[in-house]
């Protein structure tokens, strides 16, 4: 039992991971988005 609570904490705990770095990838690509943007309109 103490194990199975174990290993779904740590599922958990990787899944909260695996969102958060989805969402820092999401963010960058979104700034290089916009930074491309910024800079085709500067030319």
């Amino acid at each position: 039992m103490k194990e199975d609570k174990s290993q779904k904490d740590k599922i958990e705990t990787l899944e909260k991971k695996i969102e958060e770095l989805e969402d820092c990838w999401k963010r960058a690509l979104a700034d290089y988005k916009n930074l491309e943007k910024r800079v085709e309109e500067d030319k």
